[in-house]
């Protein structure tokens, strides 16, 4: 209980991936529901397309288990949809294929080029054919590295191996926006994490996606940034975060209350959760309560002076604070990260 799986099937167009025991009459049931759909629908399963990678089967015999299936076994990582499926922690090597991928689009096209059509494919073409990776992926900072190197290399020195005597400007100058004074070339670590932001976005605004629950591929940075660039409104306070969400006016009460927030055993509390009988004070570490309760007593006065007041007929509700209409953009997500340099 509490451990079932949310997600057993993945539907994309034509592709299907299935999560199943490996138990033999589980395999055969599901074998034989798969042939009953072909004959009805006549959407037959081509086997010699399908296969089966086993997670944590050392101990099983999988030859009696599928016996049933007909297709072949893989095994991890392997590649699906253009993406690497590991049962490891992701490394460079399962994303070479990015990185071949840039350097085929190398080669005598440089030599034929001035600079400020190297600058074009530079930021076209070679920055372009990340993306995809660096949306789902929390990717290793060595190929970012990798794929600056390549970026470098074609800019300043066409085809021939890169020196610093070639390069007219520093690469961080480079990869800034031009109304920041660089040339315009994306800033893959911030340009990664202007993508990733997005998953956050989502899952505030549809949290009905099956995928809503699951490890997201963010890190602690990326919730900063997008704690920092968000306003929330209260209704239910059923969603926001009491102690990430920036429900309190300026900033979080992380930021504010940065003692309470580290002895606090329940940090994902939402408002509505920490509020009722206080229960951000019983989530204090047992043991350190005394001596935070100076912060303990200016926390609950601001509470109080806030005056909160939370419907159950409304549900909270959230803005983007770098564009117009208050909605994300992954443009918007890059360019704050330059501004905020510009105002440090």
């Amino acid at each position: 209980p509490g451990r079932d799986l949310a997600l057993r099937v993945s539907l994309y167009a034509d592709d299907v991936i299935i999560f199943a025991n490996p138990v033999k009459e589980e395999i055969d049931t599901l074998m034989s529901i798969i042939h009953d759909f072909g004959l009805a629908s006549g959407l037959k399963v081509n086997l010699q397309k399908s296969s089966v990678a086993a997670i944590r089967c050392d101990q099983i015999n999988l030859q009696q288990v599928l016996q049933s299936f007909g297709g072949q076994q893989a095994r991890f990582p392997l590649r699906c949809l253009g993406l690497p499926v590991t049962i490891s922690r992701l490394r460079i090597v399962h994303l070479q294929f990015i990185l071949d991928r840039i350097r085929a689009r190398l080669g005598w096209k440089g030599r034929l080029l001035t600079i400020a059509g190297r600058r074009v494919l530079v930021r076209s073409v070679l920055s372009a054919l990340s993306t995809f990776a660096l949306t789902v992926l929390k990717v290793p900072k060595k190929l970012l590295a990798e794929v600056d190197k390549i970026r470098r290399r074609l800019l300043w020195a066409q085809d021939e191996a890169i020196s610093g005597g070639k390069c007219k400007v520093s690469w961080p100058e480079v990869c800034t926006p031009i109304d920041n004074g660089g040339l315009g070339i994306s800033n893959l670590q911030r340009f990664s994490r202007a993508l990733r932001l997005r998953w956050l976005w989502l899952s505030w605004l549809t949290p009905n996606r099956p995928w809503v629950g699951m490890q997201l591929p963010c890190d602690q940075g990326d919730r900063e940034l997008f704690n920092a660039s968000t306003t929330v409104t209260l209704g239910d306070g059923k969603t926001a975060s009491f102690w990430d969400s920036s429900w309190a006016g300026a900033g979080t009460l992380k930021m504010e209350f940065p003692e309470l927030h580290k002895h606090s055993k329940r940090k994902n509390r939402t408002v509505h959760a920490a509020l009722h009988d206080d229960t951000w004070v019983t989530d204090l570490a047992h043991g350190q309560t005394q001596q935070l309760w100076p912060e303990v007593i200016r926390l609950n006065r601001w509470l109080i002076s806030k005056n909160i007041s939370l419907s159950d007929q409304e549900q909270d509700t959230i803005k983007w604070k770098h564009t117009a209409s208050g909605s994300f953009s992954t443009s918007s997500a890059y360019n704050c990260q330059f501004q905020r340099d510009a105002q440090d």
